[in-house]
């Protein structure tokens, strides 16, 4: 999707998904058993499978690794095949993994390559806050 089009008017088949979860151990399963409901509640329920691994990846990460007191999670579906996820924290620290795929023997640093594997655009930045942004293609098929 080009620029131009997200700045365009959104389709009349947009959506909009907005929660504010508390930080605990408990969020990511939150997290995810909504974008569950929110996806079945869409009609697309069959994509969920890389989007919950997304989604629980960045909910995870931002439980484990900042100090932030609430994990945003917005999904916005701007038309029949492109879904934005947006997970955001209070951290200004942005990730810094290390460059390509983890040793099989690493503790972890594999959640951000998969997401950019799954996903077709994934991003993070800092502002007031730190957001991370992925743009999902649903499969025409889907």
């Amino acid at each position: 999707m080009s620029p131009a089009m997200l700045a365009s008017k959104p389709p009349s088949d947009a959506s909009f998904f907005g929660a504010f979860y508390e930080r605990s151990e408990a969020t990511p399963r939150k997290a995810r058993d909504d974008i569950v409901r929110v996806l079945k509640d869409w009609g697309l329920d069959r994509v969920a499978g890389d989007l919950l691994l997304i989604v629980t990846e960045l909910v995870t990460n931002s439980v484990r690794h900042t100090d932030s007191l609430e994990v945003r999670v917005n999904l916005i579906r701007l038309g029949p095949h492109s879904l934005i996820l947006l997970v955001g924290d209070d951290s200004t620290v942005l990730p810094d993994p290390p460059p390509g795929m983890p040793t099989a023997l690493a503790d972890g640093g594999r959640g951000l390559p998969l997401i950019r594997i799954l996903a077709h655009l994934a991003f993070v930045r800092c502002r007031s806050g730190k957001r991370a942004v992925v743009l999902f293609e649903v499969p025409p098929d889907a």
